[in-house]
């Protein structure tokens, strides 16, 4: 639930990843999360918190709480994204 009545609303992201991830994985990660930041329009919504927790630290809580977004096509050539993007709801 939102924790106000209207926006701009708290977006909290929890990205589920690997319990290793190389150098170029979390520099890849941390594009995604500025990507998304500068999506957001900030009198709409802003991103709260981003956890990266491995799939065995996620509460059942936390997954029935959680629309899920796979994002296993989305990849980058050099600073452009390409491949599958979020479904709009």
């Amino acid at each position: 639930m939102p924790e106000t009545a209207g926006p701009p609303f708290t977006i909290p992201v929890t990205l589920i990843i690997e319990k290793e991830i190389s150098a170029e994985a979390a520099d890849s990660i941390q594009c995604l999360i500025n990507l998304w930041r500068d999506a957001i329009d900030p009198e709409l919504a802003t991103m709260g918190e981003v956890r990266q927790l491995t799939a065995d630290r996620v509460s059942l809580a936390e997954v029935d709480a959680t629309l899920l977004v796979d994002l296993f096509a989305e990849s980058y050539d050099g600073d452009m994204a390409i491949g599958a993007r979020p479904v709009q709801h």
